[in-house]
């Protein structure tokens, strides 16, 4: 086992780290560290991650600027000028289009704590290079179907269905909930199903 004297900087950070981790990987964690391995390699094994290939910020600025510099020509030429004309310094920073539009300041970021700050900001979910959870959405409000709605589907069906025309004109009041209430089942808002 490794003494506290022989503990490397990325080795007391690793140890940090490791109280974050799920259970199973902690597990690992302590198996890997009991077999005698650094703490800094024994993160990097339980995790099955190298360093620096996740939330790092070198990572994040490799990846914005190679995607920049391979985006087409056109393309790019274009996303600059338009976050020009909207005054945004674009010097030494790159376009993340999950963040916001083209003309939008805060799409235009130089450094992964830039991201993870507008992600925050605006509580949006990022993953990647950066990682933020933002709330949950709620699901859509039910709304009833317009009145407007219902009442041009009432003359579409009459208008295709001589029985329906028929019965319409035997038994409006009962015809009519029916007709309707089958419009609003086909084409109203249905809960989305879990």
């Amino acid at each position: 086992m490794t003494t506290t004297k022989e503990l490397t900087n990325a080795d007391i950070r690793a140890l940090g780290q490791a109280d974050h981790l799920p259970a199973h990987v902690q597990d690992e964690f302590d198996r890997l560290l009991g077999l005698g391995n650094a703490p800094a390699a024994a993160l990097m094994f339980a995790s099955r991650q190298p360093p620096g290939v996740k939330g790092g910020d070198r990572v994040f600025c490799e990846q914005a600027r190679h995607r920049m510099e391979t985006m087409n020509p056109m393309n790019r030429d274009g996303i600059i000028e338009i976050a020009k004309k909207a005054g945004i310094n674009i010097q030494g920073k790159f376009y993340c289009g999950g963040l916001g539009a083209y003309d939008d300041q805060a799409a235009w970021v130089s450094c992964a704590d830039d991201v993870l700050a507008v992600a925050r900001e605006r509580d949006l979910t990022v993953t990647g290079a950066v990682n933020h959870e933002g709330s949950e959405l709620l699901p859509p409000k039910s709304v009833p179907l317009a009145e407007d709605i219902i009442q041009d589907f009432e003359q579409k069906y009459a208008a295709t269905d001589p029985k329906l025309r028929e019965n319409l004109k035997k038994k409006p009041t009962k015809t009519r909930r029916e007709l309707r209430e089958k419009i609003i089942a086909k084409h109203g808002y249905k809960p989305p199903k879990n």
